[in-house]
């Protein structure tokens, strides 16, 4: 709890959609099918899943905020 393959893999949709949309449309299947299986095979529980969604958006804006703090807005 939460699941770290679905927090991370929202972080890596999240820098793909910002790179190169359509490669976002292209990994994006994958990922909706990663979510689905992480609670279909009981991996994890629906519950996890939806922390991971959530610890992955918390992972990736307190990221952005630390590299702009440190580096400033390029």
């Amino acid at each position: 709890f939460p699941s770290s393959h679905i927090g991370v893999s929202l972080v890596l949709m999240i820098l793909t959609f910002k790179i190169d949309r359509r490669l976002f449309m292209l990994f994006l299947p994958i990922f909706v099918l990663l979510c689905c299986a992480t609670v279909y095979i009981k991996a994890h529980y629906l519950i996890d899943a939806i922390a991971g969604v959530f610890s992955g958006l918390l992972t990736y804006f307190v990221a952005t905020r630390i590299y702009k703090m440190l580096f400033g807005n390029e």
